[in-house]
């Protein structure tokens, strides 16, 4: 579901910009995803529930860390303090600082409550 998510919003761009484009699923970074019922995720959910609401939950296609951990089967959550405008990788990238810091509090909630075992 998530690939045809991504490659309609990538022939969405194509259409806007007129441009001739390809792009393709490199298996050597297969991504990782889990389940949002995993413990793991619905801590995560309430953890950022107080500064952000509700957040929909999706898969990653391997561009961070979460890849490699989820090959070695460790459970891994990818968020981060992304803003709709943040130009990330390009020039002019920013981060608020009010955005990283309700990332703060989200992490310190998450490991709060984290389960020992």
């Amino acid at each position: 579901q998530a690939k045809k998510e991504f490659m309609a919003f990538f022939n969405k761009l194509k259409k806007k910009h007129g441009v001739n484009a390809t792009a393709k699923m490199d298996p050597s970074t297969p991504g990782s995803f889990l389940s949002p019922k995993h413990r793991y995720v619905q801590l995560f959910k309430d953890a950022v529930k107080k500064d952000w609401g509700e957040i929909s939950i999706g898969a990653s296609f391997g561009g961070n860390d979460g890849t490699y951990f989820s090959k070695k089967g460790m459970p891994a959550i990818t968020f981060g303090p992304i803003d709709a405008d943040n130009n990330i990788h390009a020039p002019n990238e920013f981060m608020r600082v009010s955005t990283l810091s309700k990332m703060i509090s989200v992490v310190s909630r998450v490991l709060e409550n984290f389960p020992e075992k």
